[in-house]
């Protein structure tokens, strides 16, 4: 299990009004990431669960910080194809449906067909 690195801050200005505010950090992509994030080369920080504690300790050193940033460096991650669906207007696609992996097979077989 993992969670993405960010950054939370609430301020109260002379408005009275409560500003809450959030952002993701993002490190240089590693060789897996390169590939799918390739026109930017950069990929959000992972923090691995061993590391939660440290992350969220406001008195970590600056040397604990910047270990886990490096360590999201050598993250396993894995990927598959999945449905366009996601890409489509006007339907609902936070799904598990989205998720599940498509047989690439049949893909690939097309572009064959159209490109070759």
């Amino acid at each position: 299990m993992f969670a993405f690195a960010g950054l939370w801050q609430h301020c109260k200005p002379a408005t009275g009004q409560l500003i809450q505010s959030f952002t993701m950090l993002t490190t240089t992509a590693n060789a897996f990431m390169q590939d799918i994030h390739n026109s930017k080369l950069r990929m959000p920080v992972v923090v691995s669960a061993e590391d939660y504690a440290t992350w969220l300790d406001a008195g970590a050193s600056f040397q604990q910080i910047n270990t886990i940033i490096n360590q999201s460096q050598n993250t396993d991650f894995q990927s598959h194809v999945v449905s366009n669906v996601i890409y489509k207007q006007h339907k609902i696609t936070n799904s598990p449906d989205a998720q599940k992996p498509i047989n690439t097979e049949s893909i690939d077989n097309q572009s064959k067909l159209i490109f070759e």
